[in-house]
């Protein structure tokens, strides 16, 4: 088995979305005769974690999952581009499942040096070429290269409001469930990330964690926390509609079948999305929207939305598997 190492797991956030990218990471890796040998969280300073350098230096194959880290400058992108300058890469250095928007020019030193760059939206893809950087090709989101995620009702019913990365955007949704008596599931496991350097720090705080959601349910009926990628799929997969500000969350209403609105994010990346699927623009909608209730059945997916979104699955596993390929082969 040829030995890999992943950077940026973000599974430590536990974002539902995050959760089904690591895994269908890691399922294309070793179905393609890989076996991962160690992993470095997102926001983990790697280059002080003389373990995680270590198994790096013995690696055949370094993986970088780019989500959406890589936009705007972001210190943390330049973090993960800057492997391919450290002394323990000596491996052929592959960045995957990356968005690229308005980075310095600095950064195109570091990306000459990876063996393989995939991105995850044309426009990304533009950014690259017109930079004279290497893109190797754009491949959806890898929630959406898995294959199902789980099985289709026969029957649909109500609304399903969910979170954003932006915490007014948050509230606003938020009230926009209570005003439409509609379930409010975000898209994370847990409302506080788990933390703590100690046995005993790690377990005090989960306590607190769980006190602290039981009595934000209490507080708010209209909670619901998926603890599970399949339980949040599932619930979507019996939605009508599903109003989300989460990248991810439109990601799983696509595996799902699950008509969707979406506002924007911190970056293109949900409009870029709806854009490369080919689909309806009016899905993305502003804040001020959400002062009244959406009534599902005018957002039902139309016959050609339904084409395209099933076309641009079964599409995106074949370009994942040969980017999977591309890497076994070290080429």
């Amino acid at each position: 088995m040829t030995k890999a190492v992943i950077l940026n797991d973000t599974r430590e956030d536990f974002h539902h979305g995050c959760s089904r990218v690591m895994t269908v990471l890691e399922k294309g890796l070793t179905e393609h005769g890989m076996t991962i040998t160690a992993r470095s969280p997102l926001r983990h300073r790697w280059w002080e974690d003389q373990d995680f350098l270590g198994h790096m230096a013995q690696a055949e194959r370094i993986v970088i999952n780019g989500e959406g880290t890589l936009h705007h400058g972001r210190p943390a992108g330049l973090d993960l581009l800057k492997v391919v300058e450290h002394k323990a890469c000596r491996a052929p250095t592959y960045l995957v499942n990356a968005l690229y928007q308005e980075n310095p020019d600095s950064w195109l030193a570091p990306l000459s040096s990876f063996s393989g760059v995939w991105v995850r939206d044309s426009r990304s893809a533009q950014e690259l070429t017109d930079q004279g950087a290497r893109c190797d090709d754009m491949i959806p989101d890898l929630t959406l290269c898995g294959g199902p995620i789980v099985d289709l009702p026969a029957k649909r019913s109500g609304t399903i409001v969910g979170d954003s990365v932006d915490n007014s955007v948050t509230a606003a949704l938020k009230d926009h469930a209570q005003l439409s008596n509609a379930q409010y599931i975000p898209s994370l496991s847990h409302l506080k990330r788990p933390k703590g350097r100690t046995r005993l720090g790690r377990y005090l705080r989960n306590r607190y964690i769980a006190r602290f959601e039981a009595q934000t349910q209490k507080e708010f009926p209209l909670l619901h926390l998926a603890k599970t990628v399949d339980d949040y799929a599932t619930r979507l997969a019996h939605a009508e509609l599903h109003v989300t500000g989460r990248f991810h969350g439109v990601c799983i209403s696509l595996l799902t079948g699950t008509p969707f609105l979406a506002l924007q994010s911190n970056s293109w990346k949900i409009e870029m999305l709806l854009e490369d699927l080919g689909l309806s623009k009016s899905r993305l909608i502003a804040i001020e929207d959400l002062n009244q209730p959406f009534n599902a059945a005018d957002w039902a997916f139309s016959t050609d939305e339904q084409s395209r979104i099933a076309a641009a699955l079964f599409e995106a596993q074949g370009k994942a598997a040969k980017m999977f390929a591309q890497i076994a082969a070290g080429t």
